[in-house]
């Protein structure tokens, strides 16, 4: 029960990091500012931050900035070269390779502000290496729409889904979906499907707080 509350205290106080990390995303990394956020020692405060979200501190940053430049690329007029620079990138072509590695897709700026945002899921990062993991980012269209090149279009298959909404940083989801798989869906006699989950972005992180951004986790179940 001891270990269980310190767990329980380092997950309160690296909230604190993930939080400003969030909203501080074009900032250097300042670890000892870091650290004093967390309230943790300068000598150890990341390695906790790895063990209590699965991710270093840079694996954070770089997928909250992709995030926001996935945002940015549908929401905004700004060109991929700026977008890919905000990001941290030296030019569009390592930009492009990160993106696409993370979305499945390269960026493109071609679709309008209504279109909304949807992210597919084929690995588990609990099981898959960071850089083995397979998703797919995409928007959803009108009938009939046609792709500009380099770009697919992709169904998401029908059927029943248990769908819950998840407010709150991007960076958390990670609890939500422990608490779906581990609690809800077994108490409620659902059993997933052999399908990959979806989530759905309800709000855009360059207009809401991280504390206020809402998404929707989408899971195909059986029956």
């Amino acid at each position: 029960m001891k270990d269980m509350d310190v767990f329980g205290t380092y997950e309160q106080r690296l909230k604190r990091v993930s939080d400003y990390i969030a909203v501080h995303l074009d900032d250097a990394l300042d670890y000892a500012k870091l650290a004093e956020i967390a309230c943790l020692s300068p000598w150890h405060w990341h390695r906790i931050y790895r063990a209590v979200y699965g991710e270093t501190i840079h694996a954070t940053v770089k997928r909250l900035r992709l995030h926001r430049a996935a945002g940015e690329l549908v929401n905004s007029a700004a060109g991929i070269e700026s977008i890919a620079r905000r990001s941290g990138y030296s030019g569009v072509a390592s930009f492009t390779r990160s993106f696409k590695s993370a979305y499945g897709m390269a960026p493109a700026g071609l679709f309008r502000p209504d279109m909304q945002m949807v992210g597919i899921y084929y690995s588990d990062p609990g099981l898959v290496a960071e850089e083995e993991l397979q998703s797919f980012a995409g928007l959803v269209v009108p009938a009939g729409f046609t792709p500009p090149a380099g770009l697919t279009l992709r169904e998401i298959a029908g059927g029943r889904y248990a769908v819950l909404r998840h407010k709150g940083p991007y960076a958390e989801l990670h609890k939500a979906y422990g608490w779906f798989y581990g609690s809800y869906l077994p108490a409620n006699g659902y059993e997933p499907a052999d399908a990959p989950p979806v989530e759905v972005y309800l709000n855009n992180p360059r207009e809401v707080a991280p504390q206020d951004l809402l998404t929707e986790i989408c899971i195909p179940i059986k029956g």
